[in-house]
């Protein structure tokens, strides 16, 4: 027998090898996603939050013995005496208590809404994101006619010019992408397809934003009883609310540890997601191999890389400490100054990027279980050559995201008024905040809903980009929708 060779007849075998798109030859599957035990990284970052959470917790606790209990008497008494004796009242309003079967039936809705909404995104992607993309320009033509009609103002025409101005511009911007919003579309039903698969990622995702909640209650109790670590002096002519310096202290501190743990959190909740996706993608038999893969991947967030995920969460707590210092500093001036809103502005940016930078930093390191800094460099490698397509796919794709949450919890909304309108049972105030409670609850579900597609859509892109470098085909579904075009290049590294 002749031994085998790559795009050869292999007379042991009867094989011939498979080419992909730019007739390379497809080498063998080899493992992508590092499945077993995986090495610790970055564990200095997780001893650190450990220990900022412990301090956080004996801040908490001895704020809570030392707050002024009586504060809040205290206050009252200053104001009723800047008043000339007038205590303050507080209008009563009409209580929604009543009302929870219909926001607990909005939530339901909410929920079937969002069901048949992946199902639209799978089975009707291409047609659903032009949609959602021509909206804001349509939007915007529309908004422009209607202030040029009914407009008092000498310069609507100016505006209207503007608006409709913008909104060609998008449209032609829309259309020199439109190749970009081919491959958005077939992403997001790839995407929707990987989360009917596992479905588990829905229920692990709830678990993570409770636990959130929770965690945040406590430290919004903790803040509480720091501001009430207060003195009240009367001014005459109003009242002075003090808050001692170690309130102070521990306001912040447990501010910067909150904003780290929400961060933190998020980042368990995106590894989750992708890993599940890198699974799902790169190992067709994830269940006999790994057993849940999402519960397979929430374990690596927690133990190996959890250190990774707190180092990349610290990072965008401590921009968001700058940037609530800055804004504080703005607020206790009472007025803006040019260098101080710049540097906002150039904070705000840099957050951008961070941001950015960390979401597809958590895909590699999902995927390959590298420390946060080894996973940034390869995801810089990828943007080398896919940069464009990387940002225009996150991009459209929350937008397009976006926008159909937006319009769903607003018809949510609307059917919680219709509900209670129809009961005759509430006022109009109660009516309209039953209607704003609806969609909240509505924007609460879908929100979650659509994080994890757009995680998944990310890891997806990710694994596809890979597969390329590899020359492999892990998943011919996948490659079957760029088949046509051209639309990632390989990473040269």
């Amino acid at each position: 027998s002749t031994q085998s060779t790559w795009g050869v007849l292999s007379l042991d075998n009867c094989e011939i090898m498979e080419y992909d798109q730019e007739r390379r030859p497809l080498v063998p599957h080899t493992t992508v996603v590092q499945f077993g035990r995986r090495p610790r990284h970055d564990t200095g970052f997780t001893i650190f939050y450990l220990l900022c959470c412990g301090a956080t917790l004996a801040l908490g606790i001895y704020v809570c013995v030392k707050a002024n209990r009586d504060i809040t008497s205290q206050y009252d008494k200053c104001e009723a005496d800047v008043k000339g004796g007038k205590t303050p009242t507080v209008e009563s309003s009409t209580a929604l208590g009543s009302a929870a079967p219909i926001f607990i039936g909005v939530a339901s809705i909410a929920s079937m809404l969002g069901a048949v909404w992946v199902w639209l995104l799978k089975k009707y992607s291409l047609t659903m994101v032009w949609v959602s993309c021509f909206l804001i320009p349509v939007g915007l033509a529309l908004l422009g006619a209607m202030i040029f009609i009914t407009g008092s103002n000498k310069d609507k025409g100016i505006v209207c010019f503007i608006l409709v101005g913008i909104a060609c511009l998008l449209l032609w911007v829309l259309f020199c992408i439109r190749e970009k919003v081919r491959l958005t579309a077939a992403i997001i039903a790839e995407s929707c397809r990987a989360l009917e698969t596992n479905t588990s990622i829905i229920g692990v995702s709830v678990g993570i934003m409770l636990v959130g909640f929770a965690l945040i209650a406590l430290l919004v109790v903790f803040g509480i009883f720091a501001v009430m670590n207060a003195t009240v002096v009367n001014k005459q002519t109003y009242c002075e609310y003090n808050i001692q310096t170690e309130g102070r202290v521990a306001l912040a501190f447990i501010f910067f540890v909150g904003a780290w743990t929400v961060f933190l959190l998020h980042n368990i909740f995106l590894f989750t997601v992708s890993g599940a996706a890198a699974i799902w993608y790169f190992n067709e038999d994830h269940h006999t191999e790994t057993g849940n893969p999402t519960l397979a991947s929430l374990k690596y967030a927690v133990t190996s890389s959890f250190g990774s995920l707190a180092f990349g969460s610290l990072i965008l707590a401590v921009v968001e400490f700058i940037l609530m210092l800055l804004q504080s500093t703005r607020d206790e001036n009472g007025e803006r100054n040019l260098v101080t809103e710049c540097c906002i502005s150039c904070v705000r940016c840099i957050q951008d990027a961070i941001a950015f930078l960390n979401k597809f930093a958590i895909v590699y390191m999902a995927i390959k279980g590298e420390s946060f800094l080894d996973s940034a460099r390869s995801f810089f490698h990828m943007l080398q050559n896919n940069g464009m397509s990387c940002i225009v796919v996150d991009s459209l794709s929350n937008l397009v995201l976006g926008v159909n949450v937006v319009i769903m919890s607003a018809l949510s909304g609307v059917l919680g008024y219709a509900i209670m309108k129809a009961t005759g049972d509430y006022t109009e105030n109660s009516e309209v905040a039953g209607a704003i409670v609806s969609a909240i609850i509505a924007l609460l579900i879908l929100s979650l809903l659509s994080g994890i597609i757009s995680s998944l859509i990310n890891s997806i892109f990710v694994c596809y980009v890979m597969d390329k470098d590899q020359r492999q085909i892990h998943r011919p579904d996948v490659h079957e929708v760029f088949k046509s075009k051209n639309f990632v290049r390989p990473s040269q590294h």
